[in-house]
């Protein structure tokens, strides 16, 4: 399993009562390291390094907002959540680099919120026409017959 941080530098940050080192350790690093990786994978190469320190800092949080998520009567705080998103956001934005245990930065680059299609330049077959009305587009016949 891929983690980001040690549980003595997670305690550097958050301290909880009634979770053990060892469930820590063997679960809750490792869902935030992987919470960072689906964030992340569309802008950046995973997984990241263990000099990666945007990414450890990341991952500490999501472990920290799962374990809150999990306890009864504690759920997240909404101020924490939004950041995370935020700093998510920025970062996959290419609006703030992450940040490398030696200084060193890197920015995101191909990312996008769109999905690629083969048929994004031709008119949709399914709309909200009534059936007999929907057909499909003449272009896209002409090109499956041309290939």
């Amino acid at each position: 399993m891929i983690t980001y941080a040690s549980y003595a530098q997670f305690t550097a940050v958050y301290s909880l009562q009634g979770i053990s080192q060892t469930n820590i350790e063997s679960y809750w690093l490792g869902y935030g390291a992987l919470r960072v990786n689906e964030e992340l994978a569309s802008c950046f190469t995973i997984p990241f390094s263990s000099t990666n320190h945007t990414a450890r800092d990341l991952s500490i949080r999501f472990a920290f907002e799962g374990i809150q998520n999990r306890k009864q009567g504690n759920p997240i705080d909404l101020r924490v959540d939004t950041e995370l998103t935020n700093r998510l956001d920025d970062i996959k934005n290419a609006n703030k680099p992450m940040i490398y245990d030696d200084g060193s930065t890197i920015f995101a680059t191909n990312y996008s919120n769109t999905t690629y299609s083969t048929t994004d330049d031709y008119y949709n077959v399914f709309n909200m026409l009534d059936v007999i009305d929907q057909h499909v587009d003449p272009d896209l016949i002409r090109d499956e017959l041309n290939q």
